[in-house]
């Protein structure tokens, strides 16, 4: 299969919200079916399936095809995409802090189950995904993505709350930290900062910096492809190679040795 992967952060404004958009070209060598293992990012992804490479739809020949899926959630375990023949996506990723305040939605509510656009961001939010699905070339659907996002942030005088500091932490320190540290730094106590870190994101803080530690990984493989599991597992930060095994197959499913062995079957955002 060949993959191609275009990614694009959003405007300054509102970085504290998305964290990048992204483009995706998936082509089949010997199969009529594609198919792409995404592994958690520790963001909301948002991914819409444009027009391109779709045949007729069936039933009414009139209708022009803009999207033809979305696929939208928060992740803490993989899960699978499926195209047919050459596929071409539109990614969103947002910061899961941050999307009640873009949208009134918490991101417990798309822990782990693909969201209805509809009946979680509302019409509005759907019409303008159809536009980008309209919209020619990656470049044109960033600038429409920004536009459509800067009316909908809340205005830069309002404070993050401590689980936004929290979340942000934990990914800035790319999850080498602990829960009794975290609570210091954002000036809280540990049990409400688990309660409320759960309430709002649908996960512990522990879990969330997992996450944020297999991405590390996943972004050093990507960076320098010819270093060892060993390597991997001290960069990591990691206790131990065992370790490493581990929490990297029950996040991922897979062993390491599997995912570098067979990485264009899987999509890291």
């Amino acid at each position: 299969m060949e993959v191609e992967i275009l990614r694009h952060t959003a405007t300054a404004a509102l970085q504290p919200f998305i964290t990048q958009y992204w483009s995706g070209t998936f082509r089949g060598k010997s199969t009529p079916t594609l198919r792409q293992k995404v592994l958690p990012s520790g963001y909301i992804e948002l991914v819409l399936h444009l027009p391109k490479a779709h045949g007729p739809l069936k039933g009414n020949a009139r209708r022009k095809p803009s999207i033809a899926f979305s696929f939208f959630g928060f992740w803490t375990v993989p899960y699978v995409l499926q195209f047919k023949n050459e596929a071409e996506t539109f990614g969103i990723c947002f910061k899961p802090e941050a999307l009640h305040a873009v949208f009134g939605v918490a991101a417990a509510t798309l822990l782990n189950c693909p969201a209805n656009l509809d009946e979680v961001l509302g019409a509005s939010f759907s019409a303008f995904c159809r536009k980008l699905g309209h919209l020619k070339t990656f470049e044109e659907r960033v600038l429409a993505a920004d536009a459509f996002f800067l009316n909908q942030v809340p205005a830069n005088d309002v404070p993050p709350s401590f689980v936004q500091v929290a979340a942000h932490l934990i990914r800035c320190q790319e999850g080498g930290t602990s829960v009794e540290r975290l609570s210091h730094e954002v000036c809280i106590g540990m049990r409400q900062l688990e309660r409320e870190f759960k309430n709002k994101l649908g996960l512990s803080p522990k879990t969330y910096m997992r996450i944020s530690r297999l991405n590390k990984v996943l972004q050093l493989i990507t960076q320098n492809p010819s270093l060892s599991l060993a390597q991997l597992s001290y960069l990591g930060g990691y206790s131990d190679q065992a370790h490493f095994n581990r929490d990297f197959k029950q996040i991922t499913g897979e062993l390491p040795s599997v995912y570098l062995s067979e990485q264009e079957n899987f999509l890291t955002i």
